[in-house]
């Protein structure tokens, strides 16, 4: 489906509805049978939303509206209302495994074992309520205690075929395909062997073959089968033979990430397609590149009320095309989509997200005559990049735009090493990052040379300073609550771990024990919202700080502040960072990935030096450090922004990426386009950072830099 296109409406999917006079439970069994997709389950969620209010005692209509808000994939709403369905029905099974699954997504594991060891405690229990206890600790990834209560329900119900099916099933999903298999033995012991159990061991038996024969040492020493799974299936590829691509054109281009959110990855996406597809219909060639497309998005959701399309409208009426893979049909290869029987074999074993992408983008990538699949950020890798190679996608394009998942370990998946090792070697495959930080953190990870990568910095412009609707007067408020306010110190995150935004509130409320006239401005929203608006009630800064939410007028925001603070655990390349210092703005970031690479230190921004164990006295001393040097210099402003733009300037950006998407010879891609000036705004007395001067003098210059200086010389 082309999200570009309306939504159905409910009016449309009511259309077909039989003219009959029919209960409410038979209207929420039809209306069920409508939402195919997420966009019908959003279309109906009126309706249904208007039966679960006229009915509020009745568990089955609460949950037909709860049922449908899961296909919807709204997030924030669907936990809060699977907790008022639960807290209304406390008895309810559904409502309880679907309270725990969104606390799981919502990383609340510590609160759902509470919700576990309360209603479905390990004792006297039911076969029933021992089958709900396994799968709730298997939603929550206690995988040890899932395992045993399978295993007590095993004992305790010897005859029922049910308990090994369903164990069986969660030990292939947690990568234990060899014990999946033994657990299925004893029902085809029996004189009439269990027909399903008899049709799983054998799908078993045939992928555990193919494994030992591609991998033969590696389940016998007990790895994990997702990651077995999934080496097995690349290796099938090591030798194969794309089809040749034109290296001056860039093709059929397929940029996929899972969703278009406020999020610093999802911008750079949209501006790269933007600027392709610019170049696309000027026909203006990019580096001897001509860009042919089409240009396509293709994201997992779209969810409006999540602001997963928040960026879509940026594409105005140019001609990319926005695809939702949730809207994709989903499809059971056969051996005549696959030819090769052993590649069948292993796709029951890979893990749910490659499954979810193969079901749905194969075919969609052979319809559209991809040329080029460009991959962003690891959970879109997942998804998207073995579907590519199912497709005969010729050139696949992974953009790793953070720190690899061993550093972050609420990310990390048992197959995610053998994904990446598997993919690096395949021909026709190319690994990009924004930041040389995090080329070098996935080679150590990974055991290759950074040159294996190819690095592509943001691009990014002057934001513009006008105001969203009623910020202004947000803004004025604010002004006149903190009149006379010496300091204004702003951020830009996410409310998420990753952001660390309960400490930036600590850091406020350091600061103002020195600097009692401060005053700041916090713009994001995300899971800790709540929480980070409590602790600074808590702490008495209520009126000190403003708390804007989501906003997309970024740069009025800027305009108003003195120093700019980022204190993120993990980052990519921050754009904030780099936003801030196109304002004019000196920074303080912590290191994360690649944040020092956005600033020149002791120049337009200083760095915490460490990521962890921040010392909040110290952090201030930055800012005021960061805000007495911004003073100190009339050009400051002038200056900062300068040396971002240089740095992150987007055509250098368009020009790397339309070199990397044409498949390039590699020693054309190693000429950097990076260029930082040696120029007038230098010359005093501020000290330069011993990496930026090896830089400056290592006197690199990108040839579209030389052509750039050269035209404005002769202007």
């Amino acid at each position: 489906m082309n999200e570009t296109q309306a939504w159905p409406s409910e009016a449309s999917l009511l259309s077909a509805k039989p003219n009959l006079e029919i209960s409410w439970r038979e209207e929420c069994s039809y209306l069920l049978a409508q939402a195919r997709t997420a966009s019908d389950a959003r279309a109906l969620l009126r309706r249904a939303h208007n039966i679960s209010q006229t009915y509020p005692d009745e568990l089955e209509a609460q949950v037909f509206y709860g049922t449908l808000l899961n296909i919807s994939g709204l997030r924030a709403e669907v936990f809060e209302t699977w907790v008022r369905i639960h807290e209304r029905f406390p008895d309810s099974s559904v409502a309880l495994e679907n309270r725990i699954l969104w606390l799981a997504r919502r990383q609340g594991f510590d609160e759902a074992r509470g919700l576990i060891e309360t209603h479905r405690p390990l004792g006297a229990l039911s076969l029933d309520h021992l089958l709900e206890r396994a799968n709730l600790l298997f939603r929550i990834r206690d995988f040890a205690q899932a395992n045993a209560t399978f295993e007590e329900a095993a004992r305790r119900f010897p005859d029922e075929a049910r308990v090994r099916l369903l164990f069986a099933t969660r030990l292939k999903q947690q990568g234990r395909a060899v014990q999946a298999r033994e657990c299925l033995e004893p029902m085809l012991a029996l004189p009439s062997p269990h027909k399903t159990a008899a049709a799983v061991a054998e799908q078993l038996d045939i992928a555990l073959s193919t494994m030992k024969s591609l991998a033969p040492r590696r389940l016998e020493n007990g790895e994990n089968s997702l990651a077995v799974a999934v080496a097995c299936l690349l290796s099938k590829f090591q030798h194969r033979k794309p089809r040749a691509l034109p290296g001056n054109r860039v093709g059929a281009t397929a940029l996929i990430t899972g969703s278009l959110a406020p999020g610093g990855a999802e911008r750079q996406l949209v501006k790269t397609a933007k600027l392709l597809s610019e170049a696309m219909t000027t026909g203006t060639e990019v580096r001897g590149i001509t860009i042919s497309g089409p240009i396509h998005v293709v994201v997992r959701s779209l969810a409006r009320e999540e602001d997963r399309d928040f960026f879509l409208h940026e594409f105005g009426d140019q001609p990319v095309r926005v695809w939702e893979a949730d809207e994709m049909t989903a499809a059971r290869l056969t051996l005549d989509d696959v030819p090769d029987p052993d590649v069948l074999s292993l796709l029951p074993l890979v893990s749910a997200p490659i499954g979810y992408g193969i079901a749905r983008l194969v075919a969609w990538f052979r319809r559209e005559k991809i040329d080029v699949a460009y991959i962003w950020q690891d959970g879109a890798i997942l998804l998207a990049a073995v579907a590519a190679l199912l497709a005969g996608v010729p050139r696949i394009v992974l953009g790793l735009r953070g720190m690899p998942p061993n550093l972050r370990v609420h990310r990390l998946r048992p197959e995610y090493q053998d994904l990446y090792k598997g993919l690096i070697s395949i021909p026709g495959v190319t690994l990009v990052s924004n930041t040389e930080a995090a080329a070098t953190a996935y080679c150590d990870w990974l055991g290759y040379s950074p040159a294996r990568f190819q690095v592509v910095h943001n691009g990014l412009s002057l934001l513009d300073s006008e105001p969203g609707p009623g910020e202004f007067e947000q803004w004025e408020a604010f002004d006149r609550r903190t009149a006379g306010a010496a300091q204004t110190i702003g951020g830009v995150f996410r409310m998420d771990s990753d952001k660390r935004p309960l400490m930036w509130i600590d850091f406020a409320r350091e600061y103002l024990k020195s600097h009692p006239t401060a005053r700041f401005i916090v713009i994001g929203k995300g899971l800790l919202w709540a929480q980070v608006k409590q602790r600074a009630s808590e702490y008495g800064l209520a009126d000190r700080i403003l708390f804007v939410g989501r906003s997309g007028a970024i740069g009025f925001w800027l305009s108003h502040m003195d120093s700019f603070l980022l204190l993120s655990r993990f980052e990519g390349v921050p754009n904030v960072l780099i936003e801030a210092q196109l304002a004019g703005l000196g920074v303080v970031s912590t290191p994360a990935g690649g944040s020092s690479e956005t600033f020149v230190e002791g120049v337009t921004g200083l760095s915490t030096g460490t990521v962890e164990h921040l010392d909040m006295q110290a952090v201030g001393a930055k800012v005021d450090n960061v805000i007495a040097m911004s003073r100190a210099r009339p050009d400051f402003s002038a200056m900062t922004r300068r040396i971002a733009e240089r740095n992150f300037s987007p055509a250098a950006m368009l020009e790397r990426t339309a070199v990397i998407l044409a498949g390039a010879d590699p020693a054309v891609l190693q000429a950097p386009i990076r260029n930082i000036s040696f120029r007038s705004a230098w010359n005093d007395s501020v000290p330069l950072a011993k990496k930026f001067v090896r830089f400056v003098q290592s006197g690199a210059r990108s040839r579209f830099e030389r052509q750039r200086s050269a035209q404005g010389s002769q202007n």
